[in-house]
Order: structure tokens, then sequence, then C-alpha cells
């Protein structure tokens, strides 16, 4: 009887409402009873039931009823099915039969408990997204899934959905999960920094920084100097601010920004800047591509050089060769006109678009093998590259 009144019935009822069913031992380090000092027949409460080593509360007439009414909508339609799990474990009303949930999904259903949650969770966050009244977009499973950190947040959750299906690209298989994924990224970040801005960093705010990048110029302060030259000059400090970053080549910071605008007057002065940070972007990835070619140009080039001295060595004539041979004029041979366009112009080295030159064939045969040896790289072309061979002889007539 000793054992029976150091179970602490409130404490053993209180711990068998939140867990339904559980091992006689655990149940024991919960209220904090020596394990050892327990044993089965001891389990006396009222409302308390044992199966084997296991202790769960004892199923009302109700909870049957509910039970039975429950799954029979399991087999129902997708929202009516999962609610009616989602209820079955809350309410724990597996319990007489099964030891956890999983044992009941898997016993009962041929289902997993993560297959469980999966569905929960995608039927709650729909019902989110319902409830701010956009009914009209559709989440999967796997939407669900990806927009979990944010549901805490309802207003970040619902802009995230709409974002992802307004930037996706319609039709194009898996875009709008990775656009989706980038937005809840977003978000998070923009989460993580708000709490240091003071004020507090509204998101479109957030969103119109992140489009110039990280790291921006601190000195000089650009803001500064955009503001005096307004000052001087009677222009609108957005003006001047733009020129100013073309002259340094260089964009301020967010704490200089902040300073001086907030909320639709930030997002307007940041628009310019971020055309500014494109053509930037731009003219560093011409200058590259350039280097590349003038790189694959100079390989190419070397490698024909070592070619030519190759042939040459190969082709001089031996001192006892008879004289008539080192006398022998050279070949001339037929002449071409030739006519590149496109980026054929610039692998040519020819300056001007569209150039047009006369060559001998063995100069024509060089130049066709060394943009074969180019394109064979991989290098790809503008739509308008071409090349154009005419002879120079007149036709013979019959």
């Amino acid at each position: 009887m000793s054992e029976v009144m150091e179970l602490k019935p409130e404490a053993v009822l209180a711990v068998l409402h939140q867990q339904g069913r559980m091992p006689l031992k655990q149940l024991a380090v919960a209220v904090g009873v020596d394990p050892t000092k327990m044993s089965i027949p001891a389990m006396r409460l009222p409302g308390v039931q044992v199966s084997g080593d296991d202790v769960f509360l004892v199923m009302t007439q109700e909870d049957r009823q509910d039970l039975q009414v429950l799954e029979e909508k399991v087999s129902h339609g997708q929202r009516e099915s999962i609610a009616a799990l989602q209820a079955i474990r809350e309410r724990k009303l597996y319990r007489e039969q099964y030891s956890s949930f999983d044992e009941y999904m898997s016993q009962r259903w041929n289902r997993s408990r993560q297959w469980a949650t999966q569905q929960t969770n995608w039927l709650r966050r729909t019902e989110l997204l319902e409830a701010s009244g956009k009914n009209s977009y559709q989440l999967t499973v796997g939407d669900a899934q990806i927009l979990g950190p944010l549901e805490d947040h309802p207003d970040l959750f619902v802009r995230a959905v709409v974002e992802a299906d307004t930037e996706g690209q319609p039709g194009k298989k898996g875009s709008r999960k990775k656009m989706l994924q980038a937005v809840v990224e977003r978000m998070l970040a923009y989460q993580g920094k708000r709490s240091g801005t003071k004020p507090d960093l509204t998101y479109d705010e957030f969103v119109g920084l992140d489009s110039l990048g990280g790291q921006r110029q601190v000195q000089p302060n650009l803001v500064d100097e955009a503001q005096q030259q307004a000052t001087l000059e009677k222009r609108p400090v957005a003006d001047c601010l733009v020129d100013v970053c073309q002259n340094h080549h260089a964009l301020p910071n967010d704490s200089q920004l902040l300073a001086v605008a907030r909320g639709n007057d930030l997002l307007a002065m940041l628009q310019p800047l971020a055309v500014l940070q494109t053509n930037w972007e731009q003219e560093r990835q011409l200058v590259k591509q350039q280097q590349e070619v003038e790189a694959k140009l100079a390989k190419v080039r070397k490698a024909q050089k070592a070619e030519e001295s190759k042939d040459e060595s190969a082709d001089e004539p031996d001192e006892d060769q008879d004289e008539e041979l080192a006398e022998e004029p050279e070949a001339i041979g037929p002449e071409y006109q030739v006519r590149l366009t496109g980026d054929f112009v610039h692998w040519a080295e020819w300056q001007e678009d569209g150039a047009e030159v006369t060559l001998l064939q063995d100069d024509l045969a060089n130049l066709l093998g060394t943009l074969a040896e180019i394109l064979e790289q991989g290098d790809s072309l503008n739509g308008e590259s071409s090349i154009t061979v005419r002879s120079t002889e007149p036709k013979q007539q019959e």
C-alpha cells in the first residue's frame, strides 16, 4: 500500500494526461519515484489501466465512439483524413490498443509517424494561408515543409507564398520550389537582421538594401558628400548620390542610407543605385570575358607558332639538294575574298565589324583552322557571327 501512496495519484494522472500511455518505469521516473520500489500489481489508481508493462488512462465510452468516427474519416478526402488523424494523435485515442502513435500508424494504417506529421503540418499551414484570405494559393506538402520556419510569423509566411508564386517561372519544373526556398532564406535573414537595426527594418527596406550586396563603402561617407553637393547645387539628395557613387565607383553602406531615408523614400533612393550596381557587374563580366578570349587566342597562337617552327625544320632542304629546287619560285596559289562578322571578327583580330580581306589559300586554311580550334573548346557565338569565302578568280567559260 505504501508503494501506491508513493505514486502520488495527482502526479501520475497529470503525466498520463500528457502522454496517454507509457511504460511503468518511465512513469515512476516522471513522478520522482524509485522504479525498483514499484510493481505492476501496485498500480491501483482510479482511471488508470495496466497492459503488460505499460500504464495508460482508461478510455471512456465517448473516447471509443469518437475513435470509431474519426477512423472512418481517415479513409475520406485528404483534409478530412488528416484532421481526423490529428485529433486521434492529440487526444491519444490509440492508447488502449497501441503503445505509441508510431505503432498505431504502422499497424493500423501502414504509415509512419513522420508521414502523419508532414500531413498535419500541411493542413495547419494551409489553414493559416486561408485565414489570411489567400485561398487561391495552393500548397503542396513540400511547400509546407519549406515554409515551416516562418509559421510563427504569419505576415512573412503569407508573403513568402505570394512572392514565390509571383517570381517563379511558370511551367518550369522545380522553379517554384527553388524560388520558395530562396524567399524563405531571405526572410529568415531579415528576421536575424531586423533586431539589430534601430528602428526596426521593414521587410521591403531589407530587400532593397540586400539587392545592393553585402559590404559596401564606409569611408568616405558617400551620403554626406551627396548631401553637401545637394545643398550647393540645390538638387535632390537622391540625384546627387547617384553622381557621387558613379564618381567613386562605390555604394554607401546600410547605416549611411538609413540615416537619411526610410520607407518609400529609401526604396526610391535605392532603385537608381541598384541600376548602377547592375551596370558595374555587367562591365566586370565583359572585361572578364575579353580576358578569357585573349587568353584563348594567345594559347592558339602559341600552338600555331610551335607547329610552324616544326614544319619549317622538317621542310628545310639539305645542302646536297639540287640547286634547281632552291631556285624554284614560291607557289602563290589562288586568292580568296573573306568576310567575317560578329564574334569571328574579334577572334581573327580584325578591328572593323564586317571586315573584308583577300587571303591566299594557305592563309585562309590557317584562319579556318584557328577558328575551328576555338569552337572546339566550347565557345558560344552570337547569332550574327558568320564567315563568307569567295574565290577572286573568274569562272572559266565552257
